[in-house]
């Protein structure tokens, strides 16, 4: 893609098709590649997770931070569980487990950024 093509996005960076996970979070991948920077050196995504719904527990090579958008419920990283609400961040390394939870009456809308797995180096 030309530079020209990547700047008719002007500072926006789009977003590839919403996804919605079987637990019903709606998922929104930013897309780099069409973007002013295509050579982010991270990936990032915002979720929405409805109220009474949890992600399914998650581990894998990227490191990773939570910035909450909207809403309140919790996150659990290594078993640990703590409150969350807009505003908070929350971060996690290689290989911990962790989930949200929308478990405050209200959907959580996360804006999720990682980095360092295997598609990045």
């Amino acid at each position: 893609m030309t530079h020209a093509a990547r700047s008719a996005y002007g500072p926006a960076v789009p977003f590839l098709p919403t996804e919605t996970d079987p637990c019903g979070m709606i998922l929104n991948e930013a897309d780099f590649s069409r973007s002013a920077v295509p050579d982010a050196p991270f990936k990032s995504a915002r979720f929405t997770l409805p109220a009474g719904s949890s992600t399914p527990p998650d581990a894998h090579d990227e490191s990773e931070v939570w910035f909450v958008v909207a809403g309140g419920g919790s996150v659990a990283v290594d078993g640990v569980r703590r409150p969350v609400t807009a505003g908070d961040m929350v971060s996690f390394g290689p290989r911990q487990r962790h989930v949200a939870a929308a478990d405050a009456g209200e959907d959580l809308v996360v804006l999720s950024m990682w980095w360092g797995g295997p598609d990045d180096r």
